[in-house]
């Protein structure tokens, strides 16, 4: 199973847990990729990878019991041990938008309030109606931009590169150095490979059983032609051909478009993101869906104004991400709330609920059950409200209590 825990509170989580150790108790073997410390502390057998992503990943760090973990330095061991911290400061909110008898699906005539030029965080056990309150506020206040879970159009031909519309200055500054049309660096017009039309693979039709990819043995994966792959651009001791720029390290990239601002500035916000391991010819099927919900937050961040006072609705963008990952976002987000930008994010995430300005907890269940606002204030609030389900879960994991279960 990949991420089973992904949308799910923590208190689903614990019904996650009872069923698949149902299913390991009836004889199955159940293998998951996961980050959720829940889930993790319940394993039998833990494998951890690491130490980076992409390029710097692939290796085994750690193999054996959960409470062998604690005793090593890996970067899961450590985001265990270091627990969460509470956000206990009231700070001094300016402005407000408003929700005024919200009705939108399960929700029973609430109103409630969000400080502007803050991180809002809005909770709640799964079909509390937490999306509905996002899609009541959109309602009450059109100025506000909901990036939502609806993916990206993720085909063979669609790419990082083209959904962020880094298109047209790489290929500009290859045309420059090479005296050429720009269409020689696309891998749908001139420049592409003749064997396979420029999508660096050859789908073989199997007839009565499933088609099969083949890397094109013409450009061995390129997409491009020798003709466009002949131009280099230089960066310190190396070479690059658009081929190279497509699927190198985004270090790399970077520095080679110092002085293409319009390029440079992307690729720095998805370094931000924590999206750095990606290469720019990636296409959009090969990304889970974290991946994308971010890809389409930096596409609208590279159009955003400092101080242009945006709102800006997230729904699980933490999806996907390990815990030293959300920790990297959550520095990203209190950068934007410092620029003027306003967040609200929906979330099941601990760590990104203990560290938000404000936070909205719905409940108490799901569907009818659900629809009312059962808290509003700060983190360490939360965590002291009696009949919240996620101020419950935060007092477990304050002050590493969540180190016992290992």
């Amino acid at each position: 199973m990949d991420e089973p825990s992904s949308g799910l509170h923590p208190e689903d989580i614990d019904l996650l847990q009872r069923s698949l150790k149902r299913l390991r108790d009836t004889g199955n073997n159940i293998i998951v990729v996961e980050h959720n410390a829940q889930i993790l502390s319940q394993c039998d057998h833990l494998i951890e990878l690491e130490p980076g992503a992409g390029v710097n990943g692939g290796k085994i760090l750690f193999e054996g019991k959960p409470e062998m973990l604690l005793r090593k330095n890996t970067p899961t061991a450590e985001s265990i041990k270091s627990g969460i911290k509470l956000k206990n400061s009231k700070a001094d909110f300016k402005g407000k938008l408003n929700v005024t008898e919200g009705k939108t699906n399960n929700l029973k005539d609430i109103s409630v309030s969000f400080p502007t030029k803050a991180l809002t965080v809005i909770s709640g056990v799964a079909g509390s109606g937490k999306s509905s309150l996002a899609i009541e506020l959109k309602k009450q206040n059109p100025e506000v931009t909901i990036i939502d879970q609806v993916p990206l159009a993720g085909n063979s031909r669609a790419s990082i590169l083209t959904t962020l519309k880094l298109v047209d200055p790489i290929r500009k500054k290859f045309a420059k150095i090479s005296g050429l049309d720009q269409s020689w660096f696309s891998s749908n017009g001139k420049g592409a490979c003749p064997m396979c039309g420029g999508k660096g693979v050859i789908r073989l039709d199997m007839a009565f059983m499933e088609d099969v990819e083949m890397v094109c043995e013409q450009c061995g994966g390129e997409k491009f032609n020798d003709t466009a792959l002949s131009f280099k651009l230089q960066y310190k001791n190396k070479e690059f051909s658009i081929g190279d720029v497509l699927k190198a390290n985004l270090e790399d990239v970077k520095e080679i478009f110092t002085d293409e601002d319009s390029v440079y500035r992307v690729l720095c916000l998805l370094q931000d993101v924590g999206l750095g391991y990606l290469k720019l010819g990636q296409t959009l099927d090969t990304l889970s869906g974290g991946e994308l919900q971010r890809i389409k937050l930096v596409s609208f961040l590279k159009n955003y104004q400092q101080n242009s006072h945006e709102v800006l609705i997230l729904d699980e963008v933490t999806t996907g991400l390990h815990p030293h990952n959300v920790d990297e976002l959550i520095l990203f987000f209190q950068k934007l709330i410092f620029q003027g930008l306003t967040l609200i994010i929906i979330n099941h995430n601990l760590n990104l609920i203990a560290n938000a300005d404000y936070s909205i907890d719905m409940g108490l269940g799901a569907g009818k059950d659900g629809g009312k606002i059962i808290f509003t204030g700060t983190p360490y609030e939360l965590a002291n409200c009696s009949h919240s389900k996620t101020g419950k879960w935060l007092r477990i994991m304050m002050n590493n209590n969540r180190k016992a279960d290992f």
